[in-house]
């Protein structure tokens, strides 16, 4: 199985990209993931997509990972809706506050699927 596994699915009302992560992420998982994320996007031309990383079953990740997930965000930010990040862990969270430091995009966090919520 594709570590994350990457998926169209309704969360909050909204039609998101969904990525599920398992166990510890390297590089190539990041450079695969990407790779299925941009072939979603362009299902969809021209529409901002929401994004959900649900981090809960994730181990670590590589730093050049974390690189990987930046430099596609900077890519493909024309297309990106709300993004949210679900995890317990205070690592995953740093990381994601790293990413949306350097990349300008706020990451939300939660902690349950059921806490996400969209704008209207």
């Amino acid at each position: 199985m594709a570590n994350p596994a990457v998926k169209w699915k309704t969360v909050a009302g909204k039609e998101c990209i969904y990525f599920e992560f398992n166990g510890d992420l390297t590089e190539t998982d990041s450079r695969n993931a990407v790779e299925q994320w941009k072939t979603s996007l362009a299902a969809k031309p021209g529409q901002k997509v929401p994004i959900v990383w649900n981090c809960l079953a994730m181990g670590k990740y590589d730093k050049s990972s974390r690189q990987v997930w930046q430099d596609a965000l900077s890519d493909l930010h024309q297309q990106l809706g709300p993004i949210w990040v679900i995890t317990k862990s205070v690592m995953i969270t740093v990381g994601a506050n790293v990413i949306s430091t350097f990349t300008k995009f706020k990451i939300n966090i939660a902690s349950t699927e059921q806490e996400i919520k969209f704008p209207e």
